[in-house]
């Protein structure tokens, strides 16, 4: 089966401005599903001035979040360049300085980088069982 395959961006004007919506909601609001999430980084880690990986970012809701209210510099990698997009566009509009986003395929490309955190939300049910020791190889 092998890695996982990066595709070029699939969104129109449309696509874009529906993903950017639920992804500010996600970012801003304190009533989306990251709710538990923002609740459990805020009280049990302190990432401010903290090197931060969002494997699998997603949107960047998250990656948004830690960068402006927890302090971090975030990195978002994700495979999906409609996500990556709609993260670069986000941060583009909200201006959070130390976020950084990125379409990557870590099996193929590996991370040079130490971080002092990695945070891994959301996508365990995306990961294919022969792809876990490739993953593992390059986090840690």
């Amino acid at each position: 089966m092998g890695s996982p395959k990066v595709e070029p961006p699939q969104l129109d004007s449309a696509l874009l401005k529906e993903g950017l919506e639920y992804a500010e909601k996600n970012f801003l609001s304190e009533k989306s599903h990251l709710y538990l999430d923002k609740q459990v980084l805020r009280k049990n880690f302190d990432l401010r001035g903290k090197d931060v990986l969002d494997f699998g970012c997603g949107m960047g809701s998250t990656s948004l979040w830690i960068a402006k209210e927890l302090g971090a510099r975030v990195d978002g990698y994700d495979l999906d360049p409609n996500h990556i997009a709609v993260a670069r566009e986000l941060n583009r509009k909200h201006k959070i300085p130390g976020v950084y986003f990125e379409l990557r395929n870590i099996i193929e490309s590996s991370i040079d980088k130490q971080y002092e955190f990695i945070m891994i939300n959301d996508v365990i049910e995306h990961i294919t069982e022969e792809w876990i020791p490739d993953i593992l190889d390059n986090l840690l």
